[in-house]
């Protein structure tokens, strides 16, 4: 019953926020203009080039600044997270570990390897498949992510694909954190692609329900691309069915809407 009304209310969250806001038609080439757009080209006759400017500089800066600072300060907490993680997969001797819950076979913690896919309805013309792939062993992953964007009209197609390696962080099953580093590209009229973060955090509160929060920022030419994503899931073992809400920004373009699809994990 708890995960019956967990859902209903998810639902009604999705509906709200779905109909909320309009897209239109010309969407996905909106949103790939803005993101891939050249800075210093685009300002040259603009009263605001030098700002524009200033602030893709500055983005780059803090972008750079707040990966390597919290790095920094939270080595300690990365160090012995991953001991951890390690120690769920494979044990330890150690008497600070010995005692720690191992990691399940079809648990959906830690993977050895998970494959989702999620049908993404952005507008009644815009839809989105999202396929990931990931695979790792106890504190160390591998994560590949592919959305194709379809528009019916006007015509057009886009891909965004993510690669990041993982540093995976979980001492029981109720919860984990990873924290990414990579590259995100962007694929439609041309090609384009720039750093990208990403920080998914997974929280079980019953030993079937999932609800996993990933934030992920990538800068293409400066342009500042947020992906947000907050999903609810019922697990079972080797496979989860998930309902979840996107929302993936760039400047004043945006794409976001509702999704569901299933997991796979061993």
């Amino acid at each position: 019953m708890c995960i019956k009304r967990l859902l209903i209310i998810f639902l009604g969250i999705v509906f709200f926020l779905n109909t909320s806001c309009v897209l239109f038609a010309g969407q996905l080439d909106d949103f790939e203009k803005t993101a891939t757009k050249n800075r210093s080209t685009s300002s040259e006759n603009s009263d605001d080039g030098d700002d524009d400017s200033f602030w893709g500089e500055f983005f780059g800066e803090i972008f750079t600044v707040l990966f390597i600072e919290s790095v920094k300060g939270m080595c300690s907490l990365i160090k012995y997270g991953g001991q951890l993680s390690l120690s769920r997969v494979q044990g330890s001797s150690d008497p600070a570990f010995e005692d720690i819950l191992l990691r399940e076979k079809g648990s959906p913690d830690l993977p050895f390897f998970k494959a989702d896919l999620n049908y993404h309805l952005i507008h009644s013309d815009i839809d989105g498949f999202d396929g990931r792939v990931e695979v790792g062993y106890g504190p160390f992953g591998l994560q590949y992510r592919n959305i194709y964007f379809n528009e019916d009209s006007p015509e057009d197609h886009m891909n965004l694909s993510y690669v990041h390696g993982l540093y995976r962080i979980s001492g029981s099953r109720v919860f984990e954190i990873d924290a990414g580093i990579g590259a995100m590209t962007l694929k439609g009229e041309s090609r384009n692609s720039g750093p990208s973060i990403t920080l998914p955090i997974n929280i079980y509160p019953h030993p079937n329900v999932n609800i996993r929060l990933v934030s992920t920022w990538s800068a293409i030419n400066g342009n500042g691309i947020g992906d947000y994503d907050g999903s609810i899931a019922y697990v079972r073992k080797y496979y989860s069915l998930r309902l979840g809400y996107e929302r993936i920004q760039t400047g004043d373009a945006v794409l976001k809407g509702p999704y569901a699809g299933v997991s796979l994990y061993y």
